[in-house]
């Protein structure tokens, strides 16, 4: 399974690219480029830039409002979610990565993930209600950029 999907996601790049002025292509960095511009398109890339804004990329990172973990779970977001879903996670929980992206992508889902809902996740996941003060702007700059060091 994996090889036919790999042959049908490749064989457009090998047909459409041939040699250029007689130069053989290196079909390898083809391949890994699209690959990563297709990572970059996904909600991967939001989530990594708002782990980088929020924690630094450190899994154990704490925040003055006791919010935890890569993506900075506060209390209260953890309850409302626990609450939600049903589920029973621990704020100790949230110390993990795959939790953590699990209750970001809860709300992702609630408020749209493709690319043009970004900003508006974005400054939510922040600041929650008051997403659309200064503050939540500043916070979306921040993220922003993390975004577009990703291209």
């Amino acid at each position: 399974m994996k090889r036919l999907f790999l042959i049908l996601y490749l064989m457009p790049i090998y047909i459409s690219v041939g040699s250029s002025e007689g130069k053989p292509m290196d079909y390898t960095t083809m391949i890994k480029d699209r690959l990563k511009r297709d990572y970059l398109t996904s909600i991967e890339r939001l989530i990594h830039a708002v782990r980088i804004v929020e924690s630094g990329m450190n899994d154990f990172a704490v925040g003055s409002s006791k919010d935890v973990g890569p993506l900075q779970i506060t209390p209260s977001r953890l309850k409302d979610f626990n609450r939600q879903t049903g589920k029973n996670y621990s704020h100790s929980d949230c110390f993990n990565f795959e939790i953590s992206k699990e209750i970001f992508l809860f709300y992702a889902s609630k408020y749209g993930s493709t690319p043009d809902k970004w900003e508006m996740l974005a400054r939510r996941w922040n600041r929650a209600s008051q997403w659309n003060d200064n503050k939540g702007l500043q916070y979306w700059k921040k993220v922003k950029s993390e975004l577009n060091k990703l291209i």
